[in-house]
């Protein structure tokens, strides 16, 4: 008993001198701690194995990534993976590129055409449509050559001269232009119809209009090189050119 006593208290002294130290946190795991295994080569001799599928090479999506492990083992051959085969390429809409930009770039090319041609088209009718308008004048025309002329029956109607079809005049019944409004006599006949009168007014270039009517018992033509201001006079007639005049 009593030496169980004192082998207890020398070991209580022995352990009293003892350092206990803490221990220390695990550290974290990096890929350095646990070598890559080695892959035994592929040619090997079991009978299962194709001799050509041996000979094959490793393939990788990244090849960094296999830096480190080609590293270890020399001899194998690491081959990247294309991005796509020759017969797997790319497509859009479920069509291949290529045929897919060709029927695109023939689609946009039908289309600019038709653009073009619809407003080519609808440039030329708008100049037709103006050239009908702002013609020389009207299209029916009488020409004075059997007209009969008349007011208030003919009043407005626009008359071509026989002898000089593409000379057109209007006729204004009541009105007449006189040198007091600023007209300019061109010269002056004798006619029996209005009609005669606008061929003599038609036959002179400088002629821009004519007027006709009894005066003083006689049927007098009475041709202008300028008109002035229209004024009003009874059973007067007047025929202005069309093409000369704003009238």
């Amino acid at each position: 008993m009593e030496h169980h006593r004192q082998r207890q208290d020398h070991q209580e002294e022995y352990e009293s001198g003892l350092e206990v130290v803490a221990a220390a946190a695990p550290s974290p795991w990096r890929p350095n701690d646990v070598p890559l295994p080695e892959v035994a080569p592929y040619a090997h001799s079991h009978s299962d194995v194709d001799a050509k599928a041996a000979q094959l090479p490793l393939v990788a999506d990244n090849a960094l990534a296999w830096d480190r492990y080609h590293k270890h083992n020399p001899g194998l051959e690491v081959v990247v993976v294309p991005a796509y085969g020759p017969g797997d390429q790319r497509k859009l809409c479920g069509v291949r590129r290529k045929p897919c930009y060709v029927v695109i770039a023939v689609a946009v090319v039908i289309v600019v055409a038709a653009v073009a041609i619809g407003v080519g088209v609808g440039l030329a009718v708008a100049r037709r449509s103006q050239g009908d308008s702002g013609g020389s004048g009207p299209t029916n025309l009488e020409s004075t050559k059997d007209a009969k002329i008349t007011c208030p029956a003919e009043d407005n109607v626009t008359f071509s001269a026989q002898d000089h079809p593409d000379r057109h005049f209007r006729l204004i019944c009541g009105h007449d232009f006189n040198s007091q409004d600023g007209a300019m006599d061109l010269a002056s006949a004798n006619t029996t119809t209005m009609a005669a009168c606008i061929d003599l007014c038609a036959a002179r270039p400088e002629c821009v209009g004519a007027g006709w009517g009894d005066y003083y018992g006689n049927r007098i033509c009475w041709m202008k090189s300028l008109l002035g201001e229209m004024n009003t006079s009874g059973n007067w007639l007047f025929a202005v050119d069309v093409d000369k005049t704003s009238v």
